[in-house]
């Protein structure tokens, strides 16, 4: 893993696309048709974008009773391996991997590309390149591209209370520490 409070320059994201729906269809090829259908439309009707987003949550919530939890695990599954893919992938290749997200990685070295890299649902594409990314912890971190800063953390700040994150410069993620809701 990477080392946390130090800058690194010329860091990129790779992202995968609707990664958790994409699991789903790829665990369970039925849902295909609907998954497709939802993530070809979401930037005409916004509402499909939240479906994409939010049905993986309700699916192993007790919002159902859990009783389509194995479909949510075999859909986080198959979007960790594919991860994890990428991760070994990005090593063989000579990049470095500093940062997982639930579905991307941060990584440093040239920009990397393979046959997997597309728009398509559950294809992964390089979301942020040459950027700056100092990281705090796994769910804190702060990157500037091409000029414009870009503060990433779980929960609430107390700095949340003072100006909105969109007003916050390098190095406000260090203000406080992280407040949660129980």
């Amino acid at each position: 893993g990477a080392m946390l409070d130090v800058t690194y320059k010329n860091v990129h994201h790779a992202d995968f696309h609707s990664s958790f729906p994409a699991g789903l269809k790829n665990a369970y090829p039925e849902f295909a048709p609907v998954v497709n259908f939802l993530y070809e439309n979401r930037k005409e009707v916004p509402e499909y974008k939240h479906i994409l987003n939010l049905s993986i949550g309700y699916m192993h919530s007790k919002l159902c009773n859990y009783k389509l939890a194995h479909l949510a695990k075999a859909a986080i599954e198959d979007n960790n391996k594919r991860v994890h893919l990428l991760a070994a992938e990005l090593i063989i290749n000579g990049r470095l991997p500093l940062l997982y997200n639930t579905d991307g990685i941060w990584y440093t070295g040239d920009v990397f590309s393979n046959e997997d890299e597309g728009t398509d649902c559950g294809q992964w594409s390089n979301d942020h390149v040459n950027c700056q990314l100092r990281i705090k912890s796994e769910g804190a971190y702060e990157f500037i591209e091409n000029g414009q800063y870009y503060p990433v953390m779980r929960g609430i700040s107390p700095l949340d209370k003072v100006k909105p994150r969109s007003e916050w410069k390098w190095g406000d993620i260090y203000v406080g520490n992280i407040l949660t809701f129980s």
